[in-house]
């Protein structure tokens, strides 16, 4: 067996582990025969994306949800409500997936480690300063509400990134799998 430092020797390393959560087919669907979590992860994303989306829109055509309320604000923090519940699903299910998973040799060092903590405390800090950039319902859909900005926001991190969100959320995941 090559050494896991050689060309292929990585991957021939990852295949060679006990893994205890494979998976295996049974036609058409793949199930993990003993961590669903790890199947699980992208569930809240596309509920929350999809659904809250739908939801969103449905509200800008028919403001049913505002008139529901009896206000957009509480209309839209209910919504950005359930969507936070959906981000703290999606993050246990990360959490238990990541936990689940055996940790690489070549990851399992203290300057992997750090790359990690790096990555994470640069998307946390992308993902807080837009929050208080935006505000609650610039964060949640607010203008699906009709709740709108007075001026498009140009401060720190939108003066550095476009989707400064996005970014810190993916460095934020990256590092934590790093970790």
């Amino acid at each position: 067996m090559p050494r896991p430092d050689s060309p292929g020797g990585i991957l021939q390393e990852a295949a060679s582990l006990s893994w205890p959560a494979q998976l295996s087919g049974d036609g058409h669907w793949l199930h993990c025969k003993r961590h669903r979590c790890f199947v699980w992860v992208p569930a809240p994303e596309t509920v929350g994306s999809l659904g809250c989306g739908q939801v969103a829109r449905w509200e800008h055509k028919t403001r049913k949800m505002s008139k529901a309320f009896g206000s957009p604000y509480l209309a839209c923090y209910a919504l950005g409500g359930a969507i936070l519940l959906l981000n703290i699903l999606r993050s246990h299910c990360f959490t238990q997936a990541m936990l689940s998973q055996p940790k690489m040799e070549s990851l399992d060092h203290p300057v992997a480690y750090c790359v990690g903590l790096v990555l994470l405390g640069t998307g946390s800090l992308f993902v807080l300063s837009s929050f208080l950039a935006l505000g609650f319902t610039g964060t949640f859909l607010g203008d699906y509400f009709g709740i709108l900005k007075e001026a498009r926001v140009t401060t720190f991190p939108f003066n550095i990134l476009d989707n400064p969100m996005y970014w810190g959320s993916t460095a934020n995941y990256l590092g934590w799998a790093i970790m």
